[in-house]
């Protein structure tokens, strides 16, 4: 018995570890296969990314569409350069997917913004009134609201934003005022620019009523956005 221990002993001290032979002809063959994959999947996305900006002028729905459609269209260009998908494994199937969609969307949203294109209306925000007279204003709010009456001026203040530029000459109002039913247009005009983004249109010598105004404005690009609202003259 002891005899038997010391044979297996002496076997394990004689095994000897062997590295696996390395193919690298078939290693090179790979990393070639996997820089072609890349290379066509990056410039089919960047393709793709131009193809969804060019559809963004006829419909940004049907742009979004093509950019997810065309995934499945992958399989069919590899073998094109002479890659066999048969050899793609399904994890980097997946890389290349999320490649494709990150690339394409990057492209896409790159191109759909300034300095490349303009595809946004301005913004139309925070619209203040203020009555009394010039230097001296006050904010017109739901504490105060019965003090604005025929004696006072009013000053309508909007701030008007865009991702390029607005057209200062295009911002304009349109003041209605309520009569029986419906209401009629008493005076309109081009708003004053205060400062970058603040305009400004004061009305003078208002009668008694609901009065509405209607505020529009473009940028650069001959993108249009509007806002209306209302006050009470007592």
């Amino acid at each position: 018995m002891a005899k038997k221990r010391r044979k297996v002993k002496e076997e394990e001290e004689t095994y000897e570890f062997k590295m696996p032979e390395f193919d690298e002809e078939e290693f090179l063959r790979k990393e070639v296969r996997d820089s072609k994959i890349l290379f066509v999947t990056f410039g089919y996305a960047v393709l793709m990314g131009v193809v969804s900006f060019g559809l963004t002028y006829a419909d940004i729905a049907l742009a979004a569409l093509t950019g997810f459609i065309a995934i499945i269209f992958l399989r069919h260009i590899y073998p094109l350069i002479g890659i066999d998908t048969s050899l793609i494994e399904n994890k980097q199937w997946a890389g290349n997917i999320i490649m494709y969609l990150f690339t394409w969307l990057a492209i896409w949203i790159l191109l759909s913004n300034p300095p490349f294109s303009d595809f946004s209306s301005p913004t139309i925000e925070k619209d203040t009134i203020y009555f009394g007279s010039q230097g001296n204003w006050t904010k017109l709010n739901e504490t105060n609201v019965d003090l604005l009456n025929y004696n006072v001026n009013v000053s309508i203040n909007v701030i008007i934003v865009d991702n390029v530029e607005v057209d200062k000459d295009t911002v304009k109002i349109t003041i209605k005022r309520k009569e029986g039913e419906s209401f009629i247009e008493i005076q309109s005009g081009r708003m004053n620019r205060i400062e970058d983004n603040e305009f400004s249109y004061v009305l003078y010598d208002l009668r008694q009523g609901m009065h509405e105004y209607i505020i529009s404005a473009k940028d650069i690009n001959d993108h249009e956005a509007s806002l209306s609202g209302r006050f009470n003259v007592y």
